[in-house]
C-alpha cells in the first residue's frame, strides 16, 4: 500500500512539473505524502523569552501528522509527546544532560545572523555516539524536530529550532581521540573548536587547514562544509575530511564513512554525502581528519590597486598558466575594508586607504622558493598596474611551538567551547592542564604517540617542532629546518625533523642555513641597505641574524593581520549598525567582472534610495574576498530595527546571488544554505538535482526530524507557482 501510494505521489508530481502546474495534495494520505508528524502549536516552555512567531505561511509552517501514522502516540498532542520523548531518552540513558533551563534554551535560540531566534523546547548535552541515537531514535519514534549544534558561529541560522523540539549541543563532545603523525590524521569529535586542534597538532610539525571563524567547531565545519583562508591551497572541509561516525536518525551508529587510505574507490562516497548536510541527514560524532605539514617558510606579498579588476586580473594571471604559482592563501580588501582596519588599529597597520589591498601568502621549503614564487607574483601584478609591492618572509622555526611537558602524559585531550556564539575557551597549555581518559597504547586508542621532549628532535615517526623562545633557551632561530619533507629510512617513515645545535657541526650548519636565509630574505626588504647582508664588509653576527629575522617575522605578521581582523573592523565604519554577510563564490574568469558590477550596483542602490527616502543612511558594504576561489563577501552594516535598510540589504543579496549564478557560479561558497538561501538552490543547480536531494533526504530522515526546514526549498517548482515540498504542507 505504502509502496503504490509513493509511487503514484511520485508521478503526479513529475506530470505536475512537466505541466509547470500546481500540484494540490489532500490532507488525508499516506505516509508518502507527509514525512513529519504532527506538530502542534503548543510550545512548551520552562520560560518563555522569545515570542514563537504566527503559523508559517504556506510551505514553510510544521508539518501537520498523517492519519495513517504507525504508532498512536503519533497523534497526541505535541506538547505530551515530547515529554514521553523526553522520558524515553532519560530511561534509555540516565545520566545524560538534560536540560529545560531557560537560560539555556535562549542561549540556543540563535547563531550570529539575522535571521529570528526561535527557542528550543529542551537541549540535549551528549557525550557518546550511544547517548546521540538515543536521543534520535527517541524523537524518530515521536516525531519530534532535532536541530544539531556545536559552535553557533554559523550564518545563515543552521542551528535556529524554528520548529522547537530538541537541541542537541554536542560541545561536551571535545576530545581528541588519536594523531597519527606518520600518516597525518587524527580522529577528533565534534565539539573540538579548530583552533584548539592546531595548538594540540602544532608540537607534531602538523595543522588542520580549513580555517573559518573564530570559536567554529569541527561539527558545525563538517555540516557546512566551511574552508577559509586556506582552501587556495588545501582545499574546503569535503577535501580534509578523511572519515566520519555518523548517527542516523533512526539510532543507527555509522561506525565509518570511509576507510583512512589516502584514496579509496569502495562504493558511494558517504564522506562526502554527510560533510555539507548541515545536520539535516544526521549527526556526525567522530572524524578522521586529514592533516598537512606545517609548511618551512611562510612569506607575505602585499599588493595595492587603485581598481579592484586590476587585482582580481592579477590573482588570475599569478594561478593560471604559463606561471601557476602554487600559492598557500590569497585574501582581497577593497579600500572601504582597508579604512576599517586603519579604524580599528589606530593607523598602527599604515594601510592606504585610496587602493585595494590584495595579499598573497607564499609558503615553500626554503627561501629560494619563497623568492622564486615571489618575482613572478610580483611580475603578474606589475602588468596590471600595482601601485605598491612589498614583501616580508621568514623561517616557520621563529615561530613560538609548544610541547607537551612529559611524554608519558595520556593523549585524549578535552577542549571546552563555550556555548555562546564566537566565543572560545580552550584547556590546550600542555597536555597537563588536560581532563583525559585515554591513555597511549590503550586498547581504545593504541596509535596515539607520544611528543617527543628531547632539546635534539630525533628523526622517528614521532618528531616535533620544538623550539623555545630565546628567553628559555638561547636564541630563538637556533634551530632550523632540516629534511623537511618526509622520506623513509630503514622501512620506516621519518618525518620531518628540525636540527636543533648540539655539536659544533650543527652549529656551523644553522649559522651558514640562517646566513643565506637573511641573504635571500634582504632582496625582499623594502628598505635597501637596513640589512646587515647588505652592508659591503659587514661580517653578519647571531645578533644581526637575530635581528633580522625576527623584523622579517613582524613585518610578515602586520601584512597578514590586516586581513585577519577585517571583519571585525568593519564595525567601526558604521557603530551601533550590526554586520549582514553575503557569501558568494564565481569562477576566476569572471571575478573582476562580478566584482565590478556589485560595486556599481551598491551605487546605483544608495542613489535609488536616497532619492527615495531622503534621509536613509547609505548602505555601506566593505568587501572581502578569499581571491584565489573566486569567493567575496559583503559586509552589510544595517540598522535591524530598520525594515527600509533590511529590504535594501536584502535586494543587494539577492541581485548579487543573480549575478554570481549566472556567472557559472554558486549562492554560497562556504557558509552554506541553511534556512536563508533555501530559494536559490534550484535557480543554481535546477529542478532535477534539487529533486534528487529530497529523495536523499526521505530516504535516510523518512520522519523529517532533522533540522527541519533548513537546505531544501519549500518549492520545488521553477514557474513562479510553488509546487509545495513533500515533507511540508499548505
Amino acid at each position: 500500500m505504502f509502496s503504490a501510494c509513493a509511487s503514484t505521489v511520485r508521478k503526479l508530481v513529475r506530470v505536475a512539473w512537466k505541466q509547470r502546474s500546481l500540484l494540490v495534495t489532500s490532507t488525508v494520505g499516506s505516509a508518502a505524502l507527509v514525512t513529519y508528524a504532527f506538530y502542534t502549536n503548543e510550545p512548551v516552555r520552562a520560560q518563555k523569552l522569545i515570542t514563537r512567531p504566527a503559523p508559517h505561511p504556506a510551505g514553510n509552517q510544521p508539518p501537520k501528522a498523517s492519519q495513517s501514522a504507525a504508532k498512536p502516540q503519533h497523534e497526541l498532542p505535541y506538547a505530551e509527546r515530547l515529554q514521553k520523548a523526553v522520558a524515553r531518552i532519560r530511561e534509555a540513558q540516565p545520566q545524560l544532560d538534560i536540560s529545560l533551563d531557560s537560560s539555556h534554551l535562549e542561549s540556543h535560540a540563535r547563531d550570529v545572523s539575522f535571521h529570528e531566534p526561535h527557542l528550543p523546547d529542551v537541549v540535549i548535552y551528549p557525550r557518546s555516539a550511544e547517548e546521540v541515537a538515543a536521543v534520535l531514535r527517541s524523537a524518530t519514534e515521536f516525531r519530534i524536530p532535532v536541530v544539531p549544534y556545536a559552535g553557533a558561529t554559523s550564518l545563515e541560522g543552521h542551528i535556529v529550532p524554528r520548529f522547537g523540539g530538541i537541541t542537541v549541543d554536542c560541545s561536551q563532545m571535545n576530545r581528541i581521540l588519536a594523531v597519527r603523525p606518520t600518516d597525518m590524521d587524527c580522529d577528533v569529535e565534534p565539539g573540538v573548536p579548530w583552533e584548539a586542534l592546531n595548538e594540540h597538532l602544532r608540537p607534531y610539525g602538523l595543522f588542520f587547514a580549513p580555517d573559518p571563524g573564530p570559536g567554529a567547531c569541527i561539527g558545525g565545519m563538517i555540516g557546512t562544509s566551511c574552508s577559509g583562508t586556506n582552501a587556495a591551497r588545501y582545499g574546503t572541509m569535503r577535501e580534509n575530511v578523511l572519515s566520519l561516525e555518523v548517527v542516523l536518525p533512526t539510532g543507527e551508529i555509522v561506525q565509518q564513512t570511509r576507510s583512512r587510505a589516502r584514496k579509496s574507490s569502495a562504493g558511494y562516497d558517504l564522506t562526502r554525502l554527510f560533510v555539507g548536510s548541515e545536520g539535516t541527514l544526521g549527526i556526525a560524532t567522530k572524524a578522521t581528519l586529514r592533516l598537512r605539514p606545517l609548511p618551512a617558510y611562510r612569506g607575505v606579498a602585499k599588493c595595492t590597486f587603485e581598481r579592484l579588476e586590476d587585482a582580481a586580473a592579477t590573482v588570475q594571471d599569478v594561478l593560471g598558466p604559463p606561471l601557476a604559482v602554487s600559492i598557500g592563501r590569497c585574501e582581497l580588501m577593497d579600500r572601504l575594508a582597508v579604512q576599517a582596519v586603519n579604524l580599528s588599529t589606530n593607523q598602527e597597520l599604515e594601510l592606504d586607504e585610496s587602493r585595494h589591498l590584495l595579499l598573497f601568502e607564499l609558503v615553500g621549503e626554503s627561501m629560494q622558493v619563497i623568492r622564486e614564487q615571489a618575482h613572478r607574483v610580483k611580475m603578474c601584478a606589475e602588468r596590471h598596474h600595482v601601485h605598491e609591492w612589498r614583501m616580508a618572509a621568514a623561517p616557520h622555526c621563529l615561530e613560538s611551538l609548544s610541547r607537551p611537558a612529559e611524554a608519558d602524559k595520556p593523549q585524549t585531550t578535552h577542549v571546552d567551547a563555550l556555548h555562546t556564539n564566537a566565543a572560545l575557551r580552550a584547556n590546550l597549555d600542555g597536555a597537563g592542564d588536560a581532563r583525559v581518559e585515554t591513555h597511549p597504547g590503550s586498547a581504545e586508542h593504541p596509535e596515539v604517540p607520544p611528543p617527543a621532549t628531547a632539546n635534539h628532535v630525533a628523526a622517528d615517526a614521532f618528531a616535533t617542532a620544538s623550539v623555545q623562545m630565546p628567553e628559555q633557551r638561547g636564541r630563538v632561530a637556533d634551530a632550523v629546518p632540516r629534511n623537511r619533507s618526509t622520506s623513509e629510512v630503514g622501512g620506516q617513515t621519518q618525518a620531518p625533523t628540525w636540527l636543533v645545535p648540539e655539536s659544533p657541526d650543527d652549529r656551523q650548519e644553522i649559522a651558514a642555513s640562517r646566513a643565506a636565509s637573511v641573504e635571500d630574505i634582504a632582496t625582499f626588504d623594502p628598505a635597501p641597505g637596513a640589512w646587515p647582508a647588505q652592508q659591503p664588509g659587514k661580517q653578519l653576527t647571531a645578533d644581526d641574524m637575530d635581528a633580522a629575522e625576527r623584523r622579517l617575522l613582524e613585518e610578515r605578521e602586520r601584512l597578514w593581520r590586516s586581513r585577519k581582523v577585517a571583519y571585525w573592523s568593519a564595525y567601526e565604519l558604521r557603530p551601533g549598525a550590526e554586520i549582514w554577510t553575503t557569501d558568494v563564490a564565481v569562477p576566476l574568469s569572471k571575478l573582476a567582472d562580478v566584482l565590478r558590477e556589485t560595486q556599481q550596483d551598491i551605487e546605483q542602490t544608495n542613489r535609488a534610495y536616497t532619492e527615495r527616502h531622503g534621509s536613509l543612511v547609505p548602505l555601506v558594504a566593505p568587501l572581502v574576498a578569499h581571491a584565489a576561489d573566486g569567493n567575496f563577501h559583503l559586509l552589510m552594516l544595517v540598522d535591524p530595527k530598520d525594515p527600509v535598510e533590511l529590504e535594501r540589504a536584502q535586494q543587494v543579496n539577492d541581485r548579487l546571488v543573480q549575478r554570481a549564478i549566472a556567472a557559472g557560479g554558486t549562492c554560497t561558497g562556504e557558509h552554506g544554505i541553511g534556512e536563508g538561501k533555501r530559494q536559490y538552490l534550484v535557480p543554481e543547480l535546477g529542478l532535477e538535482a534539487v529533486d534528487l536531494m529530497r529523495r536523499i533526504k526521505a530516504t535516510i530522515d523518512p520522519a523529517g526530524i532533522m533540522n527541519p526546514g533548513k537546505v531544501l526549498p519549500p518549492e520545488v517548482g521553477d514557474t513562479g507557482e510553488l509546487l509545495l515540498h513533500r515533507s511540508y504542507e499548505a
